[in-house]
């Protein structure tokens, strides 16, 4: 499933096949309960999240400022490097999400397609967040 919600991401359908397959084998999973946060602000993301089932909100302050489902992107702005991230992401259902680690998404995001696609999913978030 994992190689399959990579081949749907607007962030990785550009990688080969080949690539997607080790980058999914390379992810964990982790099941969360509502109310358990993969994100916090002014603190470094253990890498990037793919939602594979249920939802995840992302909020700024008080602010919700995204419900994401299957096949979204959590942590994307600090895969790119940022020390920490100015969001917090918080499951708001039983959810299951997929772990990239940093070190697993180096070598593909040296490949200009996906980072340029990180890049501008990042500019967009930023946008969102109020953080530009």
């Amino acid at each position: 499933l994992a190689a399959q919600l990579l081949a749907g991401s607007t962030l990785f359908r550009s990688l080969p096949p080949g690539a997607r397959d080790r980058l999914a084998a390379a992810c964990s999973t982790q099941r969360l309960a509502p109310g358990e946060r993969i994100l916090e602000p002014g603190t470094a993301s253990e890498g990037l999240f793919i939602v594979a089932a249920g939802h995840v909100e992302v909020w700024r302050d008080a602010l919700c400022v995204a419900r994401l489902g299957t096949g979204d992107a959590v942590g994307v702005v600090t895969a790119l490097g940022a020390h920490a991230g100015s969001a917090r992401a918080i499951a708001v259902t039983e959810a299951e999400v997929y772990l990239f680690d940093l070190e697993a998404l180096e070598p593909v995001l040296a490949l200009p397609a996906v980072r340029d696609a990180f890049e501008e999913t990042a500019r967009l978030r930023r946008l969102v967040l109020g953080s530009a």
